[in-house]
């Protein structure tokens, strides 16, 4: 999951960048909040949202500190590409549906 959003949210990686099995362990472990041994939505999505409210300077501070810091910001980047993607799509066809309407 972690590679797909990165692919599917058009970042640029550098080559070999992808998370090893490894690192997917290390992040599925520190999201799962109450440690049940799943992520739940919840958990997913206040991570998302705590790193989005970070501003840019903290946000590149992070992602020097190690290659898997990195990689999380360009997750973040990813699922942020993605949002706009879909929300451009969904105001095209709002828009283009009122049109046909008029």
């Amino acid at each position: 999951m972690l590679n797909d959003i990165i692919k599917r949210g058009s970042v640029q990686l550098e080559r070999g960048a992808i998370f090893s099995t490894r690192e997917v362990k290390i992040v599925l472990k520190s999201l799962d909040a109450d440690q049940n041994g799943t992520v739940e939505e919840d958990e997913f999505v206040k991570w998302v949202q705590k790193g989005m409210s970070a501003d840019t300077e903290e946000r590149e501070r992070m992602a020097v500190k190690t290659s898997l810091t990195k990689k999380l910001d360009q997750f973040l980047t990813s699922i942020a590409n993605e949002i706009t993607m879909t929300w451009t799509n969904f105001m095209k066809r709002s828009t283009n549906v009122r049109k046909s309407l008029l």
